[in-house]
């Protein structure tokens, strides 16, 4: 028997919608989000599975075409590690309706000056850690290292003193924004 083009896109269509009913059913691993004055709506941006087993999860507070928005990527600690650079360049660069304040800014010289690491407190379930920090123009990645996974925050016009992340309970709300915000995007094409 063959498959047409249409027999393979209502495959993807079958699989996809039975990861999505596993993902509100339970959690893959520990995943965390913002909370408090973090910008809205907050929705499932991004998840990687190798092999069956989810990797990475990705929730986004805020809007793909407005500022401000936070990434909030958390990662198992055994997943192939995406740098901190990487990670700010993947999130800056996916997203060409943000304005280009991230671009590396020129120093005395006029040379560009790419963004450099320090360290500062993330609030994390309520506990102050000690997050690694790149910053490049509006634009800010934060990083710290928890027991089973890694989260990487990347923010773009928000504080990064005012974010406060937290285990969330359920990926269902986050998987509902998803669903709201591809249909306002629909609704704007």
């Amino acid at each position: 028997m063959r498959y047409g083009a249409g027999d393979e896109v209502r495959r993807q269509v079958a699989e996809l919608a039975r990861r999505v009913a596993a993902l509100r059913e339970a959690m893959p691993f520990r995943v965390l989000g913002a909370v408090g004055a973090a910008p809205e709506p907050a929705w499932l941006a991004e998840g990687h599975r190798v092999d069956e087993r989810w990797q990475r999860i990705t929730l986004l507070h805020g809007r793909l075409d407005a500022a401000p928005a936070v990434w909030v990527t958390s990662a198992v600690n055994d997943a192939e590690p995406v740098g901190l650079a990487e990670s700010l360049r993947l999130e800056r660069d996916g997203y060409p309706a943000f304005d280009a304040g991230a671009s590396p800014t020129p120093d005395a010289s006029g040379q560009q000056v790419a963004g450099r690491t320090a360290r500062a407190d993330l609030v994390v379930d309520g506990a102050a850690l000690v997050a690694e920090v790149l910053t490049e123009g509006t634009w800010w990645a934060a990083r710290v290292v928890l027991d089973t996974v890694t989260v990487t925050a990347v923010g773009h016009r928000f504080p990064l003193s005012e974010l406060r992340l937290a285990t969330v309970p359920g990926l269902g709300p986050y998987l509902d924004g998803r669903e709201a915000e591809l249909a306002r995007r629909r609704g704007r094409s």
